[in-house]
């Protein structure tokens, strides 16, 4: 008999650490989702399991497919990516009760046949179905990132260019190790099919008009850089300089903010990307 819960660890089909072909996954139903705790990669297959929803971007939808949950306790910006899987997988992320319904679905993404899905989301309860283009099935890896997002929605950065914004009237919601606590501030993200390593720069003569601080935080919370006065490589007093930050596969998120409660016009620009 299979078990109706897996542990996180399980990648075989019915998660007692042996094969066993006559029995399904044990995430096989929506009901027996398996639950996903903070982020992390989480081993499966979805050899022998039902077919039991149809994603939009799965072909055929002749695929079977397995299930996980997630429960966000506020908004969250979210990425699952099933890289390094040994078929053609896709995706499909949904909300609300068993099936729920689809918030986005994706099939091939990072140029390869393997699937990504990221997205700000709403707190509450959610499942994402691992499934595969037409009736495809193996061995996957799911990946599992969130940052939690405060104030207004982050902006997506896709390369190199200058991103202008004016932070007054923002919400102070971050703080970085360099400064920032006490000031309005907005966010920047990245969704990154590989590791980057950018340059991040406010100094501008005209289009920055108050003393910023920028940082940088990766998908664990943690901070992967802080500025907040420039001193080398900026005539301008007062403005932030970051370089080559590392910025990992999936997530990261840019804060640009103000020091002692200062706000304003802002341009950040982004280079070698």
């Amino acid at each position: 008999m299979c078990r109706t819960t897996c542990a996180v660890e399980a990648a075989d089909d019915d998660c007692d650490t042996t094969t066993d072909e006559d029995c399904p996954p044990c995430n096989d139903a929506c009901e027996g989702a398996q639950l996903i705790e903070g982020n992390g990669e989480w081993m499966g297959t979805t050899a022998g399991a039902g077919n039991d929803i149809v994603p939009g971007c799965s072909g055929s939808g002749a695929a079977p497919d397995v299930w996980y949950s997630f429960v966000l306790p506020e908004r969250t910006l979210v990425w699952f990516d099933t890289l390094g899987s040994s078929y053609d997988t896709a995706i499909d992320v949904r909300s609300g009760p068993c099936p729920g319904v689809s918030r986005g679905c994706n099939d091939d993404a990072c140029a390869g046949q393997q699937s990504v899905w990221f997205g700000l989301l709403e707190p509450g309860g959610y499942h994402v179905v691992v499934s595969g283009w037409d009736a495809a099935a193996g061995d996957f890896r799911l990946r599992f990132q969130a940052i939690p997002v405060r104030g207004g929605d982050p902006v997506q950065i896709t390369g190199n260019g200058n991103l202008d914004h004016n932070t007054a009237g923002a919400g102070n919601e971050y703080a970085g190790s360099c400064g920032g606590g006490d000031a309005p501030d907005v966010t920047y993200f990245t969704a990154l099919c590989a590791p980057r390593t950018p340059d991040t720069s406010t100094c501008f003569r005209a289009e920055t008009t108050f003393d910023t601080v920028i940082y940088w935080i990766g998908p664990d919370g943690a901070e992967l850089a802080c500025n907040d006065d420039a001193t080398a490589g900026c005539a301008e007093a007062g403005r932030s300089i970051l370089t080559d930050t590392p910025l990992g596969l999936g997530l990261s998120l840019l804060v640009v903010d103000g020091k002692g409660g200062a706000s304003g016009r802002v341009r950040t620009a982004i280079s070698r990307w």
